[in-house]
């Protein structure tokens, strides 16, 4: 009996079907850039520098250096500056290629008759809630170029949200306390971040490649040096 090799069969590949590695090298795209992200970026911002707070425009604050119904001034108090009023950033080529951080939505606090955090740092298109954690009711506004708005009066519990579509300065008030004041700084770029108490800060799974650090304070203004991320972590300290 005459012994027959196996037949061996090849699909029938339909016109129009992408081959199997035409599948797959989105995916390994994909692989290849993720593994590129392997640097990372640290360090502390030391205030060494004497804070003297810049005045208020008179038409933000039409009550500063008056009295108010209780024969108190409505002059802000005497703020500790501490190095979470300082927003980090970094711009450049690279951060045009990296993943944007994923992070919840920030929130700007109304407490104790004053704003929370004094500063908030966040980037463009990013909305920021203004809960109202205060027993009396508050009414946040602005008045800056860069994102004007007026939330009305509102009660404790209650919040209201606001979305900053273009980078800037923004300063919030209170139309009912005078002496209330806060700042949000709009940065053109996804990597944003604020310092801790003790100033550290730090950026993580960055793509190797130089970036602009930026580093901002609303009475010290801003300073900016260039940073190479390689594998590993880089540390960089900043004096302002």
């Amino acid at each position: 009996m005459k012994l027959r090799p196996p037949r061996i069969r090849i699909p029938f590949r339909r016109p129009g079907r992408p081959r199997w590695w035409v599948v797959l090298l989105p995916g390994l795209g994909l692989l290849i850039a993720t593994s590129a992200l392997a640097g990372g970026l640290h360090g502390t911002v030391r205030i060494v520098s004497e804070v003297r707070s810049a005045p208020m425009e008179s038409s933000l604050d039409p009550y500063a250096g008056t009295l108010n119904s209780l024969g108190k001034s409505n002059d802000p108090a005497p703020r500790i500056t501490t190095p979470k009023d300082v927003v980090v950033y970094l711009t450049g080529a690279s951060t045009r290629i990296a993943p944007a951080p994923s992070a919840g939505t920030p929130a700007l606090r109304q407490i104790n008759q004053s704003f929370e955090p004094h500063v908030l740092g966040v980037p463009v298109g990013t909305t920021v809630e203004f809960p109202n954690m205060d027993l009396v009711y508050h009414n946040v506004f602005s008045y800056s170029k860069t994102r004007r708005f007026d939330l009305g009066y509102y009660g404790k519990g209650k919040s209201k949200r606001v979305t900053f579509d273009r980078p800037g300065i923004v300063q919030v008030f209170c139309d009912i306390h005078s002496t209330m004041s806060a700042y949000v700084f709009v940065a053109d770029t996804p990597f944003v971040t604020q310092p801790d108490e003790n100033g550290e800060y730090g950026f993580d799974d960055l793509p190797n490649g130089t970036y602009t650090l930026k580093v901002w304070h609303p009475d010290l203004g801003e300073r900016s040096m260039t940073v190479t991320v390689d594998d590993g972590s880089s540390s960089v300290d900043v004096n302002l």
